[in-house]
Formats: C-alpha cells, structure tokens, sequence
C-alpha cells in the first residue's frame, strides 16, 4: 500500500518549487535580495505572497478521492503540510537575515541576526485545525 503522506509530501512540494520559479513577485524580491536593495517591507510582501503560493498548492494537490476512506488523518497532514512549513520558514529567515544583515552594515552594526526557532507547536496546531476543517460533516455519513 502506498503511503498517501509522502505521495502528497512529493507532490506538494513539486507543485511549490514550480510556482516558485515562475512567480514574478518572488523573482522581483530574489534579485532586489541579491543586489543589496531588499527591505522590511519586501519580507512582508514575500511572506504574503509564499503563503498564496502554499495555500494554492495544497488546495490544488489534496483531494478527498486520494485519502482513505475520503477523509483526512493527522499522519498524513503532517507528512503533507510539514515540510512545506520548513520550507517555507527556512526561505522566510534566510531572506530576513539578508535583509538585516545589509540594513546592519549600512548603519555600522556588525551584529549577525538570530536565527528563530521553527514554531513547531504553531504548526501542529495549524495541522490539527486543517484536519478539524478538513473533515467536517464526514462523521455525519460514517
């Protein structure tokens, strides 16, 4: 039997990648980051818009005929929508951390940024509010 999870994991982060490359938002702040000339405000407008992307692909990519029974378990939510949320965390900090680190050196601060701690309770929080969501009104026909 084939492990839904990862198959959704794969797909998802396909799907993602993809959208990423071609998105002209995320391009415009690649090459404003590389040349020194990203802000605040272009963290913000990339943390909006890497949420559209995630949220586009994971209601392009679950579908209830995938999962067993039509409904949504947490294992597999977890091993779907987890690693987006690194993902998605790790390009958020990294381009942050660019970001101050030029905005530091502008202004003679040798400092280097702290890197925060991936909200692993957040996001089993949001997992179990997407399950919740997910199969509500499934009990109702079992």
């Amino acid at each position: 039997m084939n492990d839904v999870g990862l198959e959704l994991q794969k797909r998802i982060e396909t799907a993602f990648n993809e959208r990423l490359a071609i998105d002209i938002v995320i391009k415009a702040i690649k090459f404003k980051v590389e040349n020194s000339k990203a802000t605040q405000r272009d963290i913000t407008i990339l943390c909006k818009r890497l949420g559209e992307i995630a949220s586009r692909v994971l209601i392009d990519n679950i579908k209830p005929e995938m999962m067993p029974n039509d409904k949504m378990y947490w294992n597999i939510a977890e091993k779907a929508i987890k690693p987006l949320m690194v993902n998605i965390h790790g390009i958020v900090n990294k381009v942050a951390a660019e970001v101050v680190m030029t905005e530091r050196k502008a202004n003679g601060i040798h400092i280097k940024p702290i890197e925060p701690v991936f909200p692993e309770e957040r996001i089993e929080s949001l997992i179990n509010n997407f399950v919740n969501a997910y199969n509500v009104g499934i009990e109702e026909y079992d």
